[in-house]
């Protein structure tokens, strides 16, 4: 493989990581989304639920309702470790892959020039 084969696979390795950082800009956004819409939403479901059980006579329907609370609490910790998880995944992933891709790309230009 010869340098001036490395400079023509330079415009394809570009590309490979502009998609790279578009997959990346995208994860972030949906993390953003998610904390800023369904989380929050959630949260506020499990407020206006304790502002009833504060109000609440019954015992029965008192432990239901903590249950409740708990379990939005627990959806909320489940919404941010998977996207804290497929942040870190998808980037680890999407690197290997990058670098991968990046070898092959250039591997491949250099055969179909005849110089691998």
């Amino acid at each position: 493989m010869h340098a001036g084969d490395i400079m023509n696979a330079l415009p394809i390795l570009s590309t490979a990581r502009a998609r790279h950082l578009t997959v990346l800009a995208d994860r972030e956004r949906i993390a953003h989304d998610l904390n800023d819409h369904v989380i929050q939403r959630i949260f506020a479901v499990g407020l206006d639920l304790q502002g009833t059980i504060a109000q609440s006579r019954s015992s029965e329907i008192t432990a239901r309702l903590n249950r409740s609370v708990t379990d939005l609490q627990t959806v909320i910790e489940d919404i941010i470790t998977t996207v804290f998880e497929l942040h870190v995944t998808g980037t680890q992933q999407i690197g290997s892959q990058h670098h991968y891709s990046s070898r092959a790309t250039v591997a491949g230009f250099a055969r179909h020039h005849g110089d691998a």
